[in-house]
């Protein structure tokens, strides 16, 4: 069993517009790692992975 968690950052919505990423864009990590993920036990950003 794998366990991580993926935060995807800001998503472009009618609430935050100032975001940089449309949520298709933005949907790709947590859908990568909800499919089987290299490891596991660790925190994901967008920008890299969390110590």
């Amino acid at each position: 069993m794998k366990v991580n968690s993926v935060s995807p950052g800001f998503v472009t919505t009618d609430l935050t517009d100032f975001a940089v990423m449309p949520p298709e864009e933005d949907a790709r990590l947590p859908v990568h790692y909800a499919l089987g993920g290299e490891n596991s036990g660790r925190f994901v950003e967008p920008a890299d992975v969390t110590p």
